[in-house]
């Protein structure tokens, strides 16, 4: 099969949060999946001095209008290890991070987003909440199926 030089294969790769001290809470950047079927988000937790919620919201607009907690599915691992949880599910109300030098990867199909808001929504971000102390995360989204090829993958961040 060829494949495009410098081409992944229609896959969109985009850090939505660099890392940061979340210490008063945070959002991520808002991604759109209009031209994606599925993303994996992977949330990097580096020094945790404090629990913090993360939530997943489904957001009307880019800026991003009004975003709404939604329930999603996650894995998670210790950093120093290559082996992955179930995969587990989470309700609108979050989910507790507190352990030091642990990964999230969220896995979220664009129908999700279509069913938790009335088919009104195709975009995302996450949010963290005031953990009240230093706490160090990161995030990456890869989007992939895009619903149109291209041999330039089509922008997902808003």
């Amino acid at each position: 099969m060829f494949k495009q030089k410098g081409t992944l294969s229609g896959i969109q790769m985009h850090t939505i949060l660099a890392p940061v001290n979340i210490n008063s809470g945070t959002t991520s950047d808002v991604i759109n999946l209009a031209n994606y079927n599925h993303a994996s988000v992977m949330v990097s937790c580096g020094a945790m001095a404090a629990a913090s919620t993360m939530t997943v919201e489904y957001c009307t607009t880019a800026a991003p209008g009004t975003a709404t907690a939604m329930a999603f599915s996650y894995r998670t691992k210790l950093n120093t290890t290559d082996t992955w949880g179930a995969l587990t599910a989470c309700s609108s109300g979050g989910l507790s991070l507190s352990v030091a030098n642990t990964d999230v990867l969220i896995e979220m199909d664009a129908v999700e987003l279509s069913i938790a808001s009335s088919d009104t929504c195709s975009r995302v971000r996450l949010n963290w909440s005031n953990p009240g102390n230093t706490d160090l995360v990161s995030a990456v989204a890869v989007l992939g199926e895009p619903r149109y090829a291209a041999g330039i993958p089509v922008t997902a961040v808003d």
